[in-house]
């Protein structure tokens, strides 16, 4: 009887143990897993950590390398403005912008790039710039007016326009940039108020000064038909005009369709760079090609022709070729 018990003992002890050890396997695995499970996690942690602080460092170096060339390029155009003579400040005295345009050293300007065809301001801005005319329209959108590569770019003139600046449609373009550089201030036409404050942009040659009076701003996408240069009448100039207010954000519908030219600055959007936002202005003190006949028939007949056909050639944009005879008939 004690052996039977002593059996039954031994091997309830032993059925214990084999269930103790059963339920503690599964115990250890699972917290060997756990450990495994939590090791690999913080390896991920690290490696995103990792990639995260090396995507802020690269980051951080492109952002220093745009700020550094826009540096550059600000530093070139404050250069160039220097060499150029030009004051900005005389723009608000009693100096007439004529005269203005006549005291910029061209020289000076054309040593620098002989592709610089102009000068740009807007009172009271910082848009002061010489304006560029090249053999297409896509050198000057990263190089400077000097001809260095900077992403800045220069405020260039379409390379079909004709750098007297007197086509029916000018087209002038320059790069929305932070800091109100280049055509950053431009953006500003799209607001009324902005328009009324600035209602004013001039344009210096070495031959003419053109006082221009901004219409409105209009916004659109890079793709939509607004670039037009050349055409075939009036009529169809003046359709082109009634496109145009079709996009008009500020300024006045019935003053655009009624301009005789039309001077676009265009710029793109700053977070949207396939829209852009053209300012309109106009010339409405450039002569016609009648008045500009008459102005040239006048002039010759009141002295002589060789004296008086630079004084056309400034007022009207054509020019009279000189010849010997002083007296001669200009026609």
């Amino acid at each position: 009887m004690a052996d039977n018990n002593t059996d039954d003992t031994l091997e309830k002890t032993t059925e214990d143990r084999l269930s103790l050890t059963s339920e503690d396997a599964p115990a250890t695995e699972t917290s060997g897993g756990s450990r495994f499970k939590q090791k690999e996690k913080k390896r991920r942690t690290d490696v995103l950590l990792y990639v995260g602080v090396a995507l802020i460092t690269v980051a951080v170096a492109i952002a220093g390398f745009l700020i550094w060339r826009y540096v550059q390029a600000n530093a070139t155009y404050v250069t160039i403005e220097r060499e150029s003579g030009f004051d900005r400040e005389a723009i608000d005295s009693s100096i007439s912008p004529e005269e203005i345009g006549m005291e910029i050293d061209w020289d000076a300007l054309h040593e620098i790039n002989t592709e610089i065809v102009g000068w740009l301001y807007v009172p009271n801005t910082n848009l002061s710039y010489p304006i560029v005319h090249g053999s297409d329209n896509s050198y000057y959108l990263n190089h400077t007016a000097d001809r260095t590569v900077n992403a800045s770019g220069a405020i260039f003139l379409d390379y079909e326009n004709s750098s007297k600046f007197r086509d029916s449609s000018t087209f002038i373009y320059g790069h929305n940039m932070l800091g109100n550089a280049m055509f950053s201030e431009m953006t500003g036409y799209i607001d009324e108020s902005f328009l009324r404050a600035h209602p004013r942009i001039l344009i210096f040659t070495p031959t003419e000064t053109f006082d221009l009076t901004v219409i409105g701003a209009i916004k659109c996408k890079g793709t939509d038909p607004v670039r037009r240069l050349s055409f075939y009448d009036n009529q169809d100039f003046k359709g082109y005009l009634d496109l145009l207010a079709g996009y008009l954000v500020s300024g006045d519908y019935q003053e655009l369709t009624n301009v005789d030219n039309i001077y676009a600055f265009s710029t793109c959007e700053l977070f949207d760079l396939s829209s852009r936002i053209i300012v309109l202005a106009t010339d409405t003190n450039r002569a016609t090609e009648g008045e500009a006949a008459a102005c040239v028939k006048h002039q010759a007949a009141e002295a002589g022709y060789q004296q008086e056909r630079a004084y056309c050639t400034l007022q009207t944009g054509i020019y009279l070729a000189p010849r010997k005879e002083n007296n001669a008939k200009p026609f």
